[in-house]
């Protein structure tokens, strides 16, 4: 897959007992900061056999319109690679609605799948914001890091950023384990020199009605060749109410397969499947769906891009909206 504090629970083995002479109590051990809490998992994990990783992760914001879904995302992992998250959004303030705060987020994964199928899961983020209002310039950033173990059917929310400013905040929902093969043997892993990779860039940029499509979010993959990639862009959108005063939204997923085919005289062969559903979510329980799937062939040489365009039409002015288009630019290097 290819834009926080975080709350790390760290268990420390019990201190030393004292000869029971000395009435002394035992020292406290100081908790270990999140970069030697990184060192010592990796250390631990150095002879346990290591495989493929597949995270999802959604990421959530929580402002004046509730908790609401800036997106979901997809990724295959391999063993010494991370993954790169970036997320742009705009904040409403709490208690001051029209205090507006744009926020743009990049997070690296790194995960290691241990001997037990759990996965261990670094994660540096950095989070830059600005205030509608405040000067502009270059926002200073906060970063964070924080590696957390967790259990293939379990998943984990960690908190990235609070906002002093609108009283925002925004997370990671997280969900790790061995991808789907026989991965967590070395003795059962492909010879590494055999294997080619493929990386894809995506951006997708949107526009609704008439507007013009804009950049709304970046996401980075790597393949095998022979091997599909995927990856799901997925977003959520307050509507105007409905006729009987029902709130509503917009529900946008986005689903994206990339299947590098062959490589011949330095160009590559992709298929690509573009497949989801636009839904307008009513308050009354009430859903209209929309839903759409094409599949293309893209032709790259390292570096070139293949630019998809996509639209889709409501129902009606009833929904709310007219019509969503999609500019998805993929990117592919190997």
């Amino acid at each position: 897959m290819r834009t926080i504090p975080f709350l790390v629970t760290v268990l420390i083995g019990a201190a030393d007992v004292t000869p029971a002479a000395d009435p002394r109590p035992p020292a406290a051990k100081p908790a270990p900061s999140p970069r030697e809490a990184a060192a010592t998992v990796s250390s631990a994990m150095e002879a346990a056999p290591k495989g493929a990783a597949r995270i999802l992760v959604e990421t959530l914001a929580v402002d004046r319109r509730g908790t609401w879904t800036i997106g979901s995302d997809e990724a295959e992992i391999f063993p010494g690679s991370d993954a790169i998250l970036e997320k742009s959004a705009t904040l409403i303030g709490r208690q001051q609605p029209e205090r507006r705060e744009m926020v743009q987020v990049t997070a690296h994964f790194t995960p290691v799948i241990r001997a037990d199928g759990v996965c261990a899961l670094r994660i540096d983020s950095e989070v830059r914001a600005v205030v509608s209002g405040q000067a502009t310039g270059r926002p200073p950033a906060d970063r964070r890091s924080a590696v957390v173990e967790i259990q293939p059917d379990k998943e984990r929310y960690l908190e990235a950023y609070t906002s002093s400013a609108t009283g925002a905040r925004l997370g990671f929902k997280v969900r790790c384990a061995a991808a789907a093969g026989p991965t967590t043997s070395t003795a059962s892993m492909p010879d590494v020199s055999a294997i080619t990779f493929v990386d894809f860039d995506l951006d997708i940029a949107r526009g609704q009605g008439e507007d013009p499509v804009e950049p709304l979010k970046s996401n980075r993959l790597r393949a095998i060749l022979g091997r599909e990639a995927e990856n799901l862009f997925a977003f959520n959108f307050p509507l105007p109410e409905g006729d009987r005063g029902d709130k509503r939204y917009r529900r946008e997923h986005v689903e994206l397969n990339l299947l590098p085919e062959v490589i011949s005289e330095g160009r590559i062969q992709v298929r690509v499947v573009l497949k989801g559903q636009v839904a307008t979510v009513s308050g009354d329980g009430s859903t209209i769906s929309h839903p759409f799937e094409r599949e293309d062939t893209a032709v790259l040489s390292s570096g070139g891009a293949h630019p998809i365009d996509l639209e889709v039409v409501s129902g009606g002015n009833d929904e709310g909206w007219t019509r969503v288009r999609y500019r998805l630019l993929i990117t592919g290097r190997f």
